[in-house]
């Protein structure tokens, strides 16, 4: 079973999602059109923060359906920053499933949402 969580973060400039469960051949188109509608009022330059951490499986074909998601919405403008186990499974199949040479990921999802935070000012 796969649990989607969207939470707007305080600085409202960036969302961090948690998946959470298995992201199999089955789910996968589902669990990608979950996040298009639960972020389609979302409109750029936000910061999305795609939190892979708590998935237990994710198979070739899940790895694409994010993949796909994460190009789609980088080309409309937005930046994201996955969230997973540098050294886990989880990452190894989205290096092995992308196009792209360097993925990057963070290994928390406090790391990624401290890096979208807007500067601080002094007066």
């Amino acid at each position: 079973m796969l649990k989607i969580e969207v939470t707007r973060t305080a600085s409202e400039e960036s969302i961090h999602v948690r998946m959470a469960g298995e992201i199999d051949a089955p789910v996968a188109q589902y669990g990608v059109a979950a996040l298009h509608r639960a972020l389609s009022a979302v409109t750029p330059p936000t910061v999305i923060v795609l939190d892979l951490s708590d998935l237990k499986a994710l198979a070739a074909a899940g790895a694409r359906s994010i993949l796909g998601f994460a190009d789609a919405r980088v080309r409309g403008g937005f930046e994201l920053r996955l969230v997973a186990d540098p050294e886990g499974v989880v990452t190894e199949i989205l290096r092995l499933t992308s196009r792209q040479a360097a993925l990057l990921v963070y290994d928390t999802a406090a790391a990624a949402l401290r890096l979208a935070a807007p500067p601080a000012t002094s007066d």
